[in-house]
């Protein structure tokens, strides 16, 4: 029962830290200012790395809260309240304690029903239905569920292997550093593709404009 449990706890662990992830790639696409947002938009692999990111975030956050998904948190709590015996515990806990962290996964589960993320992975990201394209998204759908995330996990691997796992990530995306070298490169290039029309050092131009698409 135990390996069971360890392999379970592996794939949380991991997806959990993915999660952390992209949450903070986007949270620092959302930070950007305002005349930054409008570049992004018109920066195509840009603004498809931050669409992208955002479906594998709500991806990824069902497959931990979704009651449904063999290897998520409520499927893992209902495998532990079943076997609770069976199991070999650094520290037990005690059926209260169980169904108290199942009680609020499933809550975490319910409203991502309510507030659309449900139907935005059914719809939009797994079959593509554009008629829901215009469902509203608000990051925190995805940030504040984190906190309980963790919360939870956390206890389960003290209680099972006597260990916690560190998921601070915090400015650890770099996507405020790489936009901005994008910026200066858009800049740059705008510049360049201005002055070449002006200038009559338009080889020298031409040259530099070369070395940048290189």
């Amino acid at each position: 029962m135990n390996e069971e449990i360890n392999k379970r706890l592996k794939w949380l662990s991991d997806s959990i830290f993915y999660q952390c992830l992209q949450v903070e790639i986007l949270k620092s696409f959302a930070d950007l200012s305002e005349s930054d947002r409008v570049q992004l938009s018109r920066n195509k692999a840009l603004h498809l790395f931050q669409s992208n990111t955002m479906s594998v975030a709500i991806l990824n956050h069902m497959k931990l809260v979704d009651s449904r998904e063999d290897k998520s948190l409520p499927k893992l709590l209902h495998l532990i309240q079943n076997n609770c015996k069976k199991i070999q515990w650094h520290r037990a806990l005690d059926d209260r304690t169980i169904q108290i962290h199942l009680e609020s996964i499933l809550s975490l589960e319910a409203e991502s029903k309510a507030n659309n993320l449900k139907k935005i992975r059914d719809k939009l990201i797994a079959h593509a239905d554009l008629s829901v394209d215009k469902l509203s998204f608000d990051l925190k759908w995805l940030c504040e569920p984190l906190v309980g995330i963790k919360k939870i996990y956390n206890s389960l691997s003290l209680a099972l292997k006597g260990e916690q796992v560190y998921f601070d990530l915090k400015n650890e995306s770099g996507i405020q550093d790489m936009f901005h070298k994008v910026k200066f490169y858009q800049n740059a290039w705008s510049l360049l593709h201005d002055k070449s029309k002006q200038l009559d050092e338009s080889i020298r131009i031409q040259e530099i404009r070369d070395l940048m698409k290189s």
